[in-house]
Formats: C-alpha cells, sequence, structure tokens
C-alpha cells in the first residue's frame, strides 16, 4: 500500500480531528463537570468519598453520549449501519479469537511500555518518576481514574458491561466510522488517520504527558492491529472482544 496524503484527506483529517476534539476534550470535560453534582444528588458521596462517587458516575454518562456521538458521526460521514459489521453467526470463534488478540496485544503493548521507560529512566537528570510503582500510580489518574472507580463501586458484572459498552464505541467511532470516512483517501491514509486520532484522544484529560505514555502506547497497538484487520475482513464484533480484553487485563 503506497500512501500519497491527498487534499481530501488533510480535509477529512482536519474536520475529524475537530470533531473529535470538541466530543473528547469538551463534552467530557463538561460530564466531569457534572458528576460531583449527580453524585451529590442521588446521594452516592454519603457512602463513597467524593472522588469515587464522582468518577462511577461520570462512566455511565461518557457511555451514553457516547451512544449518541456515534450515532450522530454516522450520519454526518455518511456511513450505513450495516457496512459497519458486525457478525454474530461466529460468536465463540470471535470469542476465542477476540481473547488471544487481546491478551497478545496486551503483552506487546507491555513490553513497549517497559522499553519506553528504560530509556527514560537513562536520561540524565529526568524529571519524572523512575520506579515502576510510580508509573503505575501515574497511569491511575486522569480519565482511567473512573474506570477503577467503577469496578470499585459496582457490582463487577455491572462495571464490566458499563465499560464493554464503551470499548463498543470507541471501535465504532475509530475503526468503524473513521476507516470508512478515510477510506476514500487510500488505505494508508485510513489506517494513519483513523490510528492518530485514536492515539491522540488517550492525552485528553490526563495530568501530564508521562502519565499518558501507557494509554498512548496500547492504543498505537490497538489502532494498527484492529486497524488493519478490520481492512481486511471487516467484522468489528472480534475487535471489539480483542480491545475489551486489553482493557480488563491492563485494568484487573
Amino acid at each position: 500500500m503506497r500512501m500519497n496524503i491527498s487534499p481530501l484527506f488533510l480535509y477529512q483529517f482536519f474536520l475529524s480531528t475537530i470533531i473529535i476534539v470538541f466530543f473528547y476534550f469538551y463534552i467530557k470535560l463538561q460530564i466531569f463537570n457534572m458528576a460531583p453534582k449527580i453524585a451529590y444528588y442521588f446521594r452516592i458521596t454519603q457512602h463513597y468519598s467524593i472522588e469515587m462517587a464522582k468518577g462511577v458516575v461520570e462512566l455511565p454518562l461518557v457511555v451514553l453520549f457516547h451512544i449518541a456521538f456515534s450515532v450522530i458521526l454516522m450520519s454526518l460521514f455518511s456511513v450505513p449501519l450495516n457496512t459497519l459489521g458486525f457478525t454474530f453467526s461466529n460468536v465463540a470463534l470471535y470469542l476465542l479469537v477476540g481473547v488471544l488478540l487481546g491478551i497478545g496485544m496486551m503483552s506487546f503493548s507491555s513490553l513497549l511500555c517497559r522499553a519506553v521507560i528504560e530509556i527514560l529512566r537513562h536520561i540524565p537528570k529526568p524529571c519524572f518518576a523512575l520506579e515502576i510503582k510510580d508509573w503505575l500510580v501515574m497511569t491511575r489518574s486522569g480519565w482511567l481514574r473512573h474506570y477503577f472507580h467503577t469496578i470499585d463501586v459496582l457490582s463487577l458484572p455491572l462495571a464490566l458491561s458499563i465499560i464493554f459498552a464503551q470499548i463498543c464505541c470507541e471501535e465504532i467511532v475509530f475503526r468503524g466510522i473513521l476507516l470508512h470516512y478515510f477510506l476514500p483517501a487510500g488505505l494508508c491514509e485510513a489506517l494513519m488517520g483513523s490510528t492518530i486520532l485514536f492515539m491522540f484522544m488517550q492525552l485528553f484529560h490526563m495530568p501530564n504527558l508521562m502519565s499518558s505514555i501507557f494509554p498512548w502506547i496500547g492504543s498505537m497497538v490497538i489502532g494498527v492491529v484492529n486497524g488493519i484487520l478490520y481492512l481486511k475482513q471487516g467484522d468489528l464484533l472480534p475487535l471489539i472482544i480483542a480491545h475489551f480484553t486489553f482493557f480488563i487485563v491492563a485494568v484487573l
């Protein structure tokens, strides 16, 4: 696949970037600002700290807005629902393939993360944490906190269902919709555009760049692998399972 960046791709990428920033930064920021008030209203703060109560409210709200955003984006970019690719005839096979793929991507991402950490640790006078445990603490900050709080507060089946719904929306947006939208510009452009935007999204609502390294590397691996597989076989279901497995292995 030869990549020749065209004016069409530049326009599509610019427009998509504005939309991604609007939802994943601005709209999510409004959701995060609403969460404490909702937590107080439903008296969740009577049983949990304000930080945990806020976190467990944030994720379901994000999922609801994410579903609406996916529908609007499909309409805006003229991507019909039936082109996303959901095949349920091979669920057992897709489950097995998705789990194995997710574990493999997580293992490879962990290896890359460890390599990056070791490189950074040898930089003279680093201004960031040197120990692995410190990196793990940083990773639990920012937008990742509402996943951890959701698992801590809600029953495990309910928490996993909410997380699965969020991951479904991410795969629909970044693989199902954006890959289709970029495809007229070329296969390489489509893969590059969707992966870069997926990685870019991980930087939002994190306290600093260092705390974004783990999700940034993970999103790069998921974006490239899931993007290539989707372009080849056009089915989102095993990719959603793989992404979900990746996340659960990383979090739990």
